[in-house]
């Protein structure tokens, strides 16, 4: 639910051609550029692939384009595996408001990305920003407006049927959830940081980390708001960079977490 560009540290338009590739650990970097926020990754070991609000891109674990799906309704969000399948929460709506999003879940083939079918998801009335998979169900999360305290996560059976919202005591996030993940019997949850234009409250970026029963065990000030996975015995986040003198294109990569908490998912 990225209505307006996120931090990321300048490029010059040929350091974003340089080669791309894993850096043992230190960096695994996407080729190619891309015209939109980067919305979330998701891995199964092998390839990795990556939401760019219109685009997705497979790629293997080096970051070499292997498949690649344009033209996509914005706004194509965060993103999940599962049972061989590649699922995106999107919202064709607004976020952030109480009556405007259009929340769906859209499911892709895997390896060439092309669509399969969609799920209307209209729980998510804050509109439909994240999604993760854990034993056998869905767990959809996304915006948040500035009238509430909490955020919600939304669970769904494989054929998304409703079964529960639920509510986790966060407190207030910038524009709520923007990607959620399930590792090591815990869920990872990226938020911005930013001000409540209500209440005056400034929050910080945050990985809100809780368990299963979605009580909150930590908020690590580290960003995971644009995702989170696990390689190589690693925990990496994803990060997206501006190229310099090339409005809303932009370059990505996974960087190894810094947090000992985060770094902790791998042990």
């Amino acid at each position: 639910m990225k209505i307006k560009m996120a931090f990321g540290f300048a490029v010059t338009a040929m350091a974003a051609c340089v080669a791309f590739g894993a850096d043992k650990g230190k960096r695994i970097n996407s080729e190619g550029d891309w015209p939109s926020h980067l919305q979330g990754v998701c891995t199964d070991g092998t390839n990795i692939w990556w939401s760019h609000t219109v685009e997705l891109a497979r790629t293997d674990l080096n970051g070499k384009v292997l498949a690649h799906a344009k033209g996509l309704k914005s706004h194509h969000g965060d993103l999940c595996i599962a049972n061989g399948t590649l699922y995106v929460a999107v919202n064709l709506g607004q976020f952030n408001t109480e009556q405007d999003a259009d929340s769906w879940v859209y499911a892709y083939k895997s390896d060439d990305l092309a669509f399969i079918k969609r799920w209307k998801v209209p729980e998510l009335r804050h509109g439909a920003g994240g999604i993760t998979y854990k034993d056998g169900h869905f767990f959809v999360v996304g915006g948040l407006p500035p009238t509430h305290g909490d955020n919600y996560v939304y669970e769904y059976t494989p054929g998304f049927e409703f079964v529960e919202r639920h509510v986790l005591k966060s407190g207030w996030t910038n524009l709520g959830i923007q990607t959620v993940s399930y590792h090591g019997g815990r869920f990872y949850f990226g938020c911005y940081g930013g001000r409540n234009e209500l209440t005056g409250e400034n929050v910080p970026t945050l990985t809100i980390v809780s368990n299963p029963d979605f009580s909150v065990v930590s908020k690590v000030k580290e960003s995971t708001s644009e995702g989170l996975v696990l390689l190589y015995g690693h925990a990496w986040r994803a990060v997206l960079h501006k190229i310099q003198d090339r409005p809303r294109r932009f370059t990505v990569s996974l960087v190894p977490v810094s947090s000992p908490e985060l770094a902790g998912i791998a042990k």
